[in-house]
């Protein structure tokens, strides 16, 4: 034997008896080979030295009866093979002050309050090894040295599996930690853990818990059977929880309190006893791509003047609300889906006043959204189906904000806003409820702005007694009942709205008054005739629908006819009108409807009034019952496409869903297929695609109306093989000539109460035809310039003057005319 290479063997004259003897006569580096055997030694290692077990695992075992079995106080050591065991309660089996300890295959089993502790300037390095302790932790580290443990099993521990406390650093790699009595990992003040690809099961506390200032980061981990919560923080420190999933847990998934701020992401918490996420007292975090499946309790509750910001979350399946927030909070999501709920999709309540966008709402059991007990919040973007209650209640002392709401699939109601609550809806579309489409109860107040609502098992919109109610760009279509009625005599406002085709009145008033205030009502194909101020008390006289429809037909026609110029488009659009009505006539006499497509091209140059065309036909196939609201949604490029890959497919999808049941506009459409080779990824081609499929999807209800510059828009046409037999019309918008510019800007002027002398009309007609036509002229936009400029030239003219009399600031002559140039 050498000091270099040592033997231990009991009983042979050539190696020492115990590990202890051998290490006194140990140099720096030695190697130590102990024979199978129990040693009962307390080793106190100071120098660096290798010790292992001749014949591998288990077949070693170095025993303490009191103290410690090793204490380390070398700069470095190694153990492999050992197995390692102290019988004194008040004692760590391994004690680390100083240096290095590694462990290779070792089982490490403790009697005391630790396993192993390191502490000081101690770190330990674990591979493989087996850690218990029935009656305390497994590993204690309060050490400023960083520790690792990897591909560990740490099993049986009568409190927690890792304890990182004070300034400590451990990593965490590849290990199982399970049947713990505490947590299965707790850090504490200051301390650091990394956990990666490990997995916790079975403990008695919390899987994973954290407070203080000590921060954790966990990743593609997973958490079972915990009898508390599988994530518990309340530290200020930094937390990220990526890519773990949660399972079985009795208490919360993950419950956030105190303030801390984690951030948490790509995480699944399933089949959990309370809720899959509680974040409470102050606490705020960022939560993305999570999903939260059968919690027994709300899926996601947040309360007590919470600050989270939650992005593309999903919630199936629980017992309780989806999400609920609560006292005070304040969340905010961006992205949120929530399948077969038992309550409420969305609680709010209790002071709090969270913003949600992009959600989805489906298989709801209860209301899809409340806002009760003091709740306010805003919520924009809204899809639901299959829902059974509301779609938005809002209760006593609430109030909601909701824009961009579309249910179909009816529900109980569409939106309900109760006795005491206030609420306002815009731009929502309400499809098939079982009673009325929106009903506001007694001491109710809403605000409804371009709100849709068709098919409803009883009235449109119910206003009840004492409720107040102000409707601007309402539609309300084909209900059973009433298209709106008004049961008030408080104040109730309607402005340019819409009811068509509903089994009783389009609009009634149930109790005379003067409170009920309509301006510019159309009113068409109801059974009944309309009754309200004079004659609100009246009987229902039936109408006929047919004479109806054609003559608020020709009303829409004449508007188009009464657009300047456009001779060509007002004849191809006529034309198309005509061919919907006629097929439209077919279908009710039980012959086949003639193949055609109502998807447009509108070529032309910029300012020659497609936007306003796409909007009257939008409306006129409304009222034929071609499409079922006929609103224009217009869009461009930026509106549909993203600069991420996926992203393109999500904003064009949401833009289509806005459109649905009328028209959806988009504005230089070739901008979609401009891009050059070699630029990157082509995502104005995935919008293309995805366009392409929301046509086929919804042929029946929507139409498509692309438009541009003539040529651009021929290249855009042959730019996908789809598009071409979608669009088979175009429709071609010329310039204006020179006179329609003139009488343009003579519409404008009697708009705004100007009139122009003979002298300055010969001068304006002069000015168009002599202006250039260039790139930038912007033909009923530069009429529209003209005007402006003409006002702001006589402002300077009369500024001057003193009192100017109204005849001096209405009237516009040659000197207010604009040079050419």
């Amino acid at each position: 034997m050498t000091g270099g290479h040592l033997s231990v063997a009991p009983g042979r004259p050539d190696a020492y008896p115990t590990i202890g003897a051998a290490l006194l006569v140990a140099t720096d580096g030695a190697v130590v080979t102990v024979r199978p055997g129990r040693y009962e030694e307390n080793l106190v290692v100071t120098r660096p030295v290798k010790i292992a077990a001749e014949d591998g695992a288990g077949s070693v075992e170095l025993v303490a009866r009191h103290g410690s079995a090793l204490a380390c106080a070398a700069e470095a050591l190694e153990l492999t093979a050992l197995v390692i065991r102290t019988e004194d309660a008040d004692a760590a089996t391994i004690d680390v002050q100083c240096g290095q300890l590694a462990l290779e295959g070792c089982e490490v089993d403790g009697r005391g309050w630790a396993a192993v502790h390191a502490h000081d300037t101690g770190a330990v390095v674990m591979r493989g090894c087996r850690i218990t302790n029935r009656a305390g932790v497994g590993v204690a580290t309060t050490a400023t040295v960083e520790s690792v443990l990897d591909g560990c099993t740490l099993a049986d521990f009568g409190t927690s599996g890792l304890v990182v406390g004070e300034r400590a650093v451990l990593l965490v790699r590849a290990c199982t930690i399970r049947d713990a009595r505490g947590n299965g990992v707790y850090t504490s003040a200051r301390g650091s853990a990394v956990l990666e690809d490990c997995g916790i099961t079975a403990v008695g506390k919390p899987a994973v818990a954290a407070d203080g200032q000590s921060s954790i980061r966990v990743t593609r981990s997973t958490i079972s059977e915990a009898a508390d919560a599988g994530v518990y923080l309340t530290t200020s420190g930094a937390v990220t929880i990526a890519n773990t999933a949660i399972s079985e847990v009795s208490g919360d998934g993950i419950r956030l309190a105190g303030g801390t701020d984690p951030v948490i992401r790509n995480c699944r918490t399933v089949r959990t006893g309370a809720s899959g996420l509680r974040i409470t007292d102050g606490a705020r975090g960022t939560v993305e791509a999570c999903e939260f499946v059968e919690s027994s309790a709300s899926a996601i509750e947040i309360g007590e003047s919470s600050r989270p910001m939650l992005a593309d979350v999903v919630v199936r399946g629980s017992t309780g609300p989806g999400v609920s927030v609560c006292s005070g909070a304040a969340a905010e999501f961006d992205g949120l889906a929530v399948h077969d709920t038992a309550g409420p999709a969305i609680s709010v309540r209790s002071g709090a006043e969270p913003v949600l966008r992009k959600v989805k709402i489906s298989g709801c059991a209860g209301d899809a959204i409340e806002a009760v007990r003091g709740g306010r919040g805003r919520i924009d973007g809204v899809a639901l189906s299959e829902v059974r209650g509301a779609g938005a209640r809002v209760g006593e002392d609430a109030h909601l904000d909701v824009g961009d709401l579309r249910m179909v699939a009816g529900g109980r109601v569409g939106l309900l806003v109760e006795a005491g609550g206030q609420a306002v809806f815009r731009d929502c579309a309400i499809d098939g409820a079982e009673t009325s489409g929106v009903s506001i109860a007694e001491r109710g107040a809403a605000v409804l702005t371009r709100v849709a609502v068709r098919g409803s098992g009883q009235a449109g919109v119910v206003v009840a007694a004492g409720a107040r109610a102000e409707l601007v760009s309402c539609h309300s279509t084909d209900n059973r009942a009433d298209g709106i009625r008004v049961d008030s005599a408080e104040p109730v406002l309607l402005r340019d709205c819409t009811v068509t085709g509903n089994g009783k009145a389009g609009l009634r008033q149930t109790t005379p008054g003067s409170q009920l205030v309509v301006h510019n009502l159309i009113s068409r194909a109801n059974r009944f005739g309309d009754a309200w101020g004079a004659v609100a008390e009246s009987a229902p006289v039936e109408t006929r629908p047919t004479e109806e429809v054609r003559q608020d037909v020709g009303d829409a026609l004449a508007e188009l006819h009464e657009l300047v110029g456009l001779a060509e488009v007002k004849r191809d659009v006529t034309a198309l009108v005509n061919l919907n009505r006629m097929a439209r006539r077919r279908e009710e006499l039980g012959l086949p409807a003639p193949p055609m497509s109502r998807h447009l091209v509108f070529a032309g140059s910029p300012g020659t009034g497609k936007t306003t065309v796409a909007r009257l036909y939008g409306a006129i196939l409304a009222e034929l019952g071609v499409l079922p609201v006929g609103n224009l949604v217009e869009v461009s490029r930026a509106d549909l496409v993203a600069q991420i890959v996926g992203g393109t497919a999500i904003k064009t999808t949401e833009a289509f869903e806005r459109a649905i049941g009328g028209v959806l506009f988009i504005d230089e459409a070739y901008t979609l297929t401009a891009q050059e080779r070699g630029s990157g990824p082509d995502f104005g081609r995935e919008a293309i695609d995805t366009l392409v499929k929301l046509m086929e999807d919804h042929r029946a209800d929507t139409v498509v109306i692309v438009a541009g510059y003539s040529a651009e828009m021929t290249g855009f046409l042959a730019s996908n093989p789809g598009l071409a037999s979608r669009f088979s019309r175009t429709i071609e918008f010329a310039d204006y000539l020179p006179a329609e510019l003139v009488t343009i800007v003579e519409q404008i002027c009697a708009k705004h109460q100007y009139q122009l002398t003979a002298e300055a009309t010969a001068s304006l007609l002069a000015y168009f035809e002599q202006l250039p036509r260039g790139a930038d002229f912007g033909n009923g936009r530069t009429a529209r310039k003209t005007f402006e400029e003409m006002i702001n030239r006589q402002a300077t003219r009369l500024v001057d003057k003193g009192e100017p009399s109204a005849a001096d600031l209405t009237t516009l002559d040659t000197a207010d005319l604009p040079a050419v140039g």
